[in-house]
């Protein structure tokens, strides 16, 4: 059986979602199984009238908490109740360092300021914020004014180069990734590059330091200290990898975790089964992600482009800085 000491979920909250008895007796669960880590998102995770009665819950049950939002409704009264529960850290989506940029994007006026009031409250009210910084073409030119915006609101920065394509598979996203040359500027930035708080390199990454052969290490290791529940109760890897591996509302989770097929399967995987990126010259300086992967082409064991774009960028990069 594989213990579940450290181990993180995402239960990820939208509308329709599980009631609130339902959540209740799927935090049992997940705390009988012996979780000490759990993060709320969405959607939007406030959005729900009993956000705070489920943050209360989950508190009783000695969680660490991570809420995900964009801010928005957040307010002085939401922001000192929450003060009042072990939440470790609220995660916020800004989009720009100005209302037009960071409006235009989330198609919303006045989300900016909605946003920063939010941040502002949780702060005051002692709350650790990160803010998550998606870096776009549309916004690539004012990355500094967010760093520097966060440095004055007292938060931390998590900027990610990565746009994914939609949960159904819609590539229409990808318009918003970074061109060829915005992406080697932020690999390239030091200092800005560091704050990202994503997956990182095979050869960077804690868990595969005590592998003399690669190929022997799993290619990722959520479901292994991680897993994502959905609104409709669903299991996944994580709230990347979305390849169902078992139903709450069918299962406990104790049933899922120790004898779904599908996560047994993933666990049984190991680098060298990837018959493209094992062979890679580049796999060693690599950050692929399975769920990358799985939404861009439908194989867990083919590659991600654009995880091979950023590696062949980043190979590019240290070979003109040797010469």
């Amino acid at each position: 059986m594989l213990a579940m000491r450290d181990v993180s979920i995402v239960i990820w909250i939208n509308q329709p979602s599980l009631s609130f008895s339902e959540i209740k007796r799927i935090l049992d669960e997940i705390a009988v199984a012996g979780c000490l880590f759990v993060s709320f998102t969405g959607g939007e995770f406030l959005a729900r009238s009993d956000a705070l009665k489920i943050v209360e819950y989950a508190s009783k049950l000695h969680f660490v908490i991570d809420i995900l939002s964009n801010g928005t409704l957040i307010t002085k009264s939401k922001a000192d109740m929450l003060s009042r529960f072990p939440v470790r850290r609220v995660q916020i989506s800004l989009y720009g360092a100005t209302p037009e940029t960071h409006d235009s994007i989330t198609n919303l006026s006045g989300s900016f300021r909605k946003t920063l009031n939010g941040i502002d409250f949780l702060t005051k009210a002692g709350i650790k914020v990160e803010i998550a910084f998606p870096l776009m073409r549309i916004n690539f030119h004012e990355r500094h004014l967010v760093k520097n915006l966060a440095k004055f609101l007292g938060c931390l920065i998590s900027p990610s180069h990565i746009i994914t394509a939609r949960n159904d598979g819609k590539q229409d996203t990808f318009q918003f990734r970074l061109n060829d040359e915005q992406l080697r500027l932020f690999l390239e930035d030091k200092e800005l590059s560091a704050f990202y708080a994503g997956r990182k390199p095979f050869q960077d990454h804690q868990f595969y330091f005590g592998f003399s052969d690669l190929g022997e290490a799993a290619p990722c290791y959520s479901g292994f200290n991680s897993c994502a529940i959905t609104p409709s109760g669903k299991v996944l890897p994580c709230n990347q990898l979305l390849y169902e591996v078992g139903d709450l509302k069918k299962n406990s989770f104790s049933e899922i975790w120790h004898n779904s097929p599908q996560l047994q399967y993933l666990r049984s995987l190991t680098i060298s089964k990837l018959t493209k990126c094992s062979k890679c010259q580049l796999l060693d300086s690599c950050a692929r992600c399975p769920g990358l992967a799985f939404l861009e082409g439908g194989d867990l064991l083919g590659p991600s482009p654009e995880n091979c774009r950023v590696s062949y960028a980043t190979a590019k990069i240290h070979k003109e800085r040797r010469c």
